[in-house]
């Protein structure tokens, strides 16, 4: 029993008679006419094809999504401007300790390291404050 042999392309004439005497010998050309590849192998080709054009779309659907619906978060606000601004809480403030507020001027979100106006209160995530004071390190808010 001879060996199988796959070739492609084209060879000179007494090396494929060779062959052919040595192998059980099957050609593939590199161009193929499309009528000789297997339908199985047609179609998943056009499954690849078709999946990086719809890949890319879907990217760029998904990210210009992403950027409509993400708030805008800005500290290009000047402190004055936060003074007597609503916001909520993010992350909880300890007695005494830093925690963080966003609040929203017009249609712009800032994010502020905040600490509560009086020491010995705690105020937890979700509650809705007001700034009472800016500083440089944070802004000072109480509970409404």
């Amino acid at each position: 029993m001879k060996p199988d042999i796959l070739y492609f392309g084209a060879f000179p004439q007494p090396t494929v008679a060779e062959l052919r005497h040595r192998f059980t010998l099957h050609h593939c050309p590199l161009q193929p006419k499309p009528e000789e590849i297997d339908p199985a192998v047609r179609a998943a080709a056009r499954r690849m094809i078709w999946s990086l054009p719809v890949g890319v779309v879907s990217l760029i659907g998904t990210r210009t999504l992403r950027r409509l619906m993400r708030r805008e978060l800005n500290s290009e606000v000047s402190s004055s401007e936060l003074l007597m601004e609503r916001g909520v809480v993010t992350v909880s403030i300890g007695a005494g300790e830093l925690g963080k507020v966003r609040i929203k001027l017009g249609d712009v979100y800032v994010e502020r390291c905040a600490r509560a106006a009086a020491p010995e209160v705690s105020i937890h995530a979700g509650t809705a404050v007001r700034v009472t004071d800016v500083t440089d390190e944070c802004v000072y808010v109480e509970a409404e």
